[in-house]
């Protein structure tokens, strides 16, 4: 996957400028739906995992419900 954000299809090496109006209008172009490679969180996170999977949370080690704690 090339590029410097993982969701972004079409952003290259580096990130965009908004200096202008001018610049953000050039950006706004690409449509979404073109532009970003996710339809959903999950799929944005298996993306990021895919590209670096050293480093991504092992999300399977969660607890799969969250235990009340109580304050006395």
């Amino acid at each position: 996957m090339a590029g410097i954000h993982v969701l972004d299809r079409v952003i290259g090496n580096e990130y965009p400028t908004f200096a202008t109006e001018a610049d953000v209008r050039a950006f706004e172009q690409v449509p979404y739906k073109d532009r970003i490679a996710a339809e959903s969180t999950y799929d944005a996170i298996k993306l990021a995992a895919a590209r670096t999977p050293r480093t991504h949370l092992p999300f399977n080690s969660f607890p799969t419900r969250i235990r009340r704690i109580s304050r006395s």
